[in-house]
């Protein structure tokens, strides 16, 4: 939504929700809120609040009734949403005494969950993995939840509360200058108006939501591929989702002699019984390496938050597509830096230190000029003529690395990852012939894919454009 210029008054302060100056609140309550209401609320309106049975909060529980290993009892939180869909990349197991204690917080197939906190207004019909259906999904407090009368109009919620003007309401009444967020209270009071013919949209939704649930059939994961190509090369095994228990008696000479002097049990089993290998049943013929043996670590420049000699593009994890480590967004041209970022300068490619399991991994062309987070690491190729950097690519964005990094990270609250550890993970090193093929195949795959996922995006917009259309059309 674009801003007028407007004239903020003492009285317009007092209709936002919490005695806000933000510019787009104070604008949004005094103007585009009650145009819209205006507009197209004729024959009245409904607050959400009134339209749902329940709407609810998930509940706040402390790290310490976090699980080490996998169990019965999921907690949600407004990462696994923060796409708009359900998403387990990022997966937190509670022990079964706190599961069994917040069970009845659960949240059921069909339910709404909308995210409140960080990334505000996210929406999605949660539904339950085929794979986890006796597994138990407790939200966390920054997920609204919610319930209506018939399933028939969770379709048109979902796609209503994801309408442009619900986006900027989300927007507008979120507070918190650093992480955002919105109160219950706060969504309760969206507006959805009358002269809407449910009805007909559902109709219209139910058709393209069809159409989408068909392409994401086609929209494979990139995980998926890698692990697919990489075992018809017979470079690994299939990829699993959960790891086997393991026993692990280390003694303080095994702590002594690893690169940080670490006592994790994972850590240690990940050096010590699997000897830092990435990948399991990698076929004799194929060397097996560690990665500093192909690649390094480059020059880093950091550079020093102020304004910029030139403005630059910037890329943070915003403008990248996770886990898929594709750069979307070049549009980010900055001229003053709020804090350090790194030049990309030479480097061949990058990936992140922080929370590894999320796949950042990004080529790089130095050409752009590219300035970034701190958290990215920068590397270079020793041998191109040996190695592939879009290979290396794929392996560090492989299910494997995704999971086992997870083994390698330190810190509670923001957990990292050290480049030694990265560069000592030992991968299997084919020809240069053998990566390229390897290469080759997965950007086929990858480009059909990506043709799925832009198809969805347009249908999605053309959601948008008929909850506009029936609003203009019954608004006149």
């Amino acid at each position: 939504m674009s801003i007028s210029p407007f004239v903020i008054k003492m009285e317009d302060i007092t209709r936002t929700p919490w005695l806000g100056v933000r510019p787009f609140t104070c604008y949004f309550t005094k103007q585009a809120l009650p145009d819209f209401i205006k507009k197209y609320s004729a024959k009245g309106y409904e607050r959400l609040g009134k339209f749902v049975l329940t709407l609810r909060s998930g509940e706040y529980i402390p790290k310490d009734n976090y699980a080490s290993a996998e169990t019965n009892y999921v907690y949600l939180s407004v990462n696994n949403f923060s796409k708009g869909y359900l998403n387990l990349t990022e997966c937190t197991y509670l022990e079964t005494d706190a599961g069994e204690k917040y069970s009845s917080m659960k949240v059921e197939d069909g339910d709404i969950i909308i995210t409140r906190s960080g990334t505000v207004g996210r929406v999605a019909v949660f539904h339950v993995p085929e794979k986890m259906i006796e597994k138990t999904f407790i939200p966390s407090h920054h997920l609204a939840i919610i319930k209506t009368s018939t399933p028939r109009d969770h379709l048109f919620l979902k796609y209503y509360l994801s309408f442009s003007f619900c986006k900027d309401f989300f927007d507008a009444l979120s507070t918190g200058k650093v992480q955002k967020e919105i109160t219950n209270w706060a969504i309760r009071k969206i507006p959805i108006p009358l002269l809407l013919n449910r009805s007909l949209l559902k109709k219209e939704f139910s058709k393209i939501d069809k159409w989408i649930g068909a392409l994401e059939i086609k929209n494979v994961s990139l995980q998926t591929i890698v692990d697919e190509v990489l075992t018809q090369f017979k470079l690994k095994t299939n990829a699993e989702s959960t790891y086997r228990a393991e026993t692990l008696v280390p003694c303080l000479k095994d702590v002594a002699q690893n690169r940080a002097i670490r006592l994790g049990a994972q850590y240690n089993a990940f050096w010590l019984n699997h000897d830092g290998h990435l990948f399991e049943g990698t076929d004799k013929k194929w060397q097996n390496a560690p990665l500093k043996r192909t690649a390094r670590m480059a020059q880093k420049i950091v550079l020093k938050k102020g304004v910029l000699p030139q403005p630059r593009t910037l890329i943070d994890f915003d403008q990248v597509e996770s886990p898929n480590g594709r750069i979307t967004d070049f549009e980010n041209i900055v001229a003053e830096l709020g804090s350090g970022r790194i030049e990309f300068g030479n480097c061949d490619f990058l990936t992140n230190k922080l929370r590894p399991y999320l796949g950042y991994t990004i080529l790089n062309k130095p050409e752009d000029k590219l300035i970034g987070t701190t958290e990215f690491i920068p590397f270079v190729i020793r041998n191109k003529s040996k190695v592939s950097v879009e290979y290396l690519r794929c392996l560090l964005l492989s299910t494997e690395y995704l999971e086992k990094s997870k083994f390698l990270m330190s810190g509670k609250e923001h957990p990292r990852i050290n480049s030694i550890d990265i560069l000592n993970i030992k991968v299997p090193l084919p020809d240069i012939k053998t990566q390229r093929a390897i290469v080759k195949e997965i950007k086929k795959r990858e480009a059909k894919s990506q043709k799925a996922r832009e198809i969805i995006k347009k249908l999605r917009e053309q959601i948008d454009k008929l909850i506009l259309e029936a609003l203009s059309k019954n608004g006149n």
